[in-house]
């Protein structure tokens, strides 16, 4: 059996959680693999970021997993198409501010979509900015953690939300 490992993003020490890129958990895996690599690498949070449909049809297992609730950690869903962006920026901005706090509460959290590189990128620069860390800084960190934002339509999202007001640090 191959236990996967999950891409850790780099974080300041000032920052006491852990984030996690994974892709669908059972997709490239068996989710017995998925859940010996919770052992080595408890989660928290999961954050999902595929539409439910998309999700059951890549991980069955884990489809059943949350259809009976039979797990240790909290699961967020906020479905962005598959290379798409967000449609409801509002929700966006509350799934990302979510995650942020579970992680400057010490948590560890796991975001994935599909593959894990695109919408997961594009959701944790945002958490990252989230965090006060710069545009520049959380887009490095991302990919040093092998997720991006894949597409133009992903990146300008990044930009307007590095940009907007809802990411001054005020509203911790």
């Amino acid at each position: 059996m191959s236990v996967p490992q999950f891409r850790r993003v780099l974080l300041p020490d000032n920052i006491p959680g852990i984030l996690y890129l994974h892709s669908t958990p059972g997709r490239y895996e068996s989710w017995l693999e998925f859940e010996a690599a919770l052992k080595t690498q408890p989660v928290d949070v999961i954050v999902a970021l595929t539409p439910l449909e998309e999700l059951r049809a890549n991980s069955t297992q884990y489809a059943a997993i949350l259809d009976s609730r039979n797990h240790t950690w909290s699961w967020l869903n906020y479905p962005i198409p598959d290379f798409g962006v967000p449609e409801d920026r509002e929700g966006f901005i509350h799934t990302v501010r979510q995650a942020a706090n579970h992680i400057r509460s010490g948590k560890t959290v796991l975001v994935h979509c599909g593959a894990g590189i695109g919408r997961t990128g594009m959701f944790a620069v945002g958490l990252l900015l989230d965090l006060g860390i710069s545009l520049a800084e959380a887009l490095e960190l991302v990919k040093k953690a092998d997720a991006h934002p894949e597409r133009t339509e992903q990146k300008e999202f990044i930009k307007w939300f590095s940009q907007s007001r809802h990411m001054s640090n005020d509203h911790q």
